[in-house]
């Protein structure tokens, strides 16, 4: 399973570098997304394992994979990955948000797929101001951000 998400990414990896715009931003389909957010969580700092799934019930809600961290059973601590749910002659996701996340468990996807120079030191001390665009407007077609950000004591990935 673990070569399968690797081979996965790689292939998303190739996509995204050809293509100059991830793979996410340009819409994937429900495995696709499934994939995605099980290697976030398999990145992350803290050990997480697959908990449920908050289906999108119509176009513009949100799919949330939501991913528990290990030992917080009792009272738990979850990892929420929300991808936008749209029909673009068939089911598209998008990744959208990930709120409330520690800077430790959010880090390795954002060096890794967002800014492979940054340093958590960095992105640390500078909370309000994280931004990336991955892809730069073209004619009527807008910029694609995403952004990290520090809110009441936790962090947020999110992208428009």
């Amino acid at each position: 399973m673990k070569r399968i998400i690797i081979l996965f990414l790689f292939c998303c990896l190739c996509v995204a570098s050809y293509s100059q715009q991830p793979a996410w931003f340009k819409g994937i389909s429900l495995d696709s997304a499934k994939l995605i957010s099980d290697s976030i969580a398999s990145m992350a700092a803290s050990k997480y394992k697959f908990y449920k799934v908050s289906p999108a019930e119509k176009e513009g809600d949100y799919q949330v994979f939501r991913y528990i961290k290990e030992g917080t059973e009792s009272k738990p601590e979850l990892l929420n990955i929300a991808f936008q749910f749209y029909t673009d002659g068939r089911p598209t996701y998008y990744l959208k948000k990930i709120p409330d996340v520690s800077l430790a468990d959010i880090f390795p996807f954002w060096q890794r797929f967002i800014d492979p120079y940054a340093t958590l030191n960095d992105v640390a001390n500078n909370d309000l101001d994280n931004e990336k665009t991955l892809v730069k407007a073209s004619g009527t077609l807008p910029a694609k951000k995403v952004f990290l950000s520090k809110q009441d004591g936790t962090w947020q990935l999110w992208a428009r």
